[in-house]
């Protein structure tokens, strides 16, 4: 099950003006705010809805749900949610690894809303909390990076030494509207007002191939065009298909 980026450790946020993840994600859940807000002017002793934070796969977010007069079985609860999560960072000296090879520059902006209907089966005991879930997921991920030249590595199945090229550049813009399955624990909406955790595993199916561009300053003409064709096709192959993704939320439910 593939991850929707690859592992980064230890990432810097950048210092520039308005970062597109973080200007969708602001336009996005301001609308969330202000149900939210409606919603407490009519708040009754039973909790009907619940906002909260996230963090995940997808960076950092929003989430809002509520309850539905739906059943599809008796004693089970079905809940409609919205979440939205962003990111955006540089990372510098770092490893970053897509595709077998590892870059040491570059800068990721990670933009994702999901919308979707929880179900809770199980009416009592530890599962209560136990939900599982469907609907759709946008993503939108745009990853620039320089791969680290002071290492061997193979492009397209062509090895690359040290100093065999100045260097190898990767630029990946993927945006895809997907079907997703999940599930995960916590945050069932019944009772009076509190806070709760939640947390989900899914998997989802990309709809769409994402778009990328490889490109190389070798003065000695080691990689062909060939090379780079390859290289490319194993960096669609990675961030196309299925992929995995994750969440832990805190949510306080009214």
């Amino acid at each position: 099950m593939k991850s929707t980026h690859a592992s980064v450790l230890s990432l810097r946020v950048r210092d520039r003006k308005a970062p597109k993840a973080s200007s969708l994600l602001a336009l996005t859940l301001l609308p969330m705010m202000a149900v939210s807000a409606l919603a407490e002017e009519s708040q009754t002793q039973d909790a009907r809805y619940a906002i909260g934070a996230n963090i995940g796969t997808t960076g950092l977010g929003l989430n809002m749900s509520g309850n539905t007069d739906w059943s599809l079985r008796s004693g089970d609860q079905l809940q409609w949610r919205v979440m939205a999560s962003g990111l955006s960072a540089d990372f510098e000296d770092d490893e970053f690894d897509f595709a077998d090879i590892e870059y040491n520059k570059g800068d990721i902006d990670m933009f994702a809303l999901q919308a979707g209907v929880d179900w809770f089966p199980f009416a009592s005991g530890w599962s209560e909390k136990v939900f599982f879930s469907t609907g759709l997921l946008y993503s939108d991920i745009e990853i620039s990076g320089s791969a680290n030249t002071d290492k061997t590595f193979y492009v397209g199945g062509q090895q690359v030494n040290k100093g065999d090229i100045t260097s190898l550049q990767t630029d990946i813009d993927n945006q895809a509207l997907m079907p997703y399955l999940s599930v995960g624990w916590g945050n069932k909406i019944t009772g009076e007002s509190g806070f709760d955790f939640q947390a989900e595993i899914g998997l989802a199916a990309s709809t769409s191939d994402p778009d990328v561009k490889v490109t190389a300053v070798d003065p000695s003409n080691v990689l062909s065009a060939s090379d780079l064709a390859r290289e490319k096709k194993e960096v669609e192959d990675e961030f196309g298909g299925a992929f995995g993704f994750a969440t832990i939320a805190l949510t306080y439910h009214y």
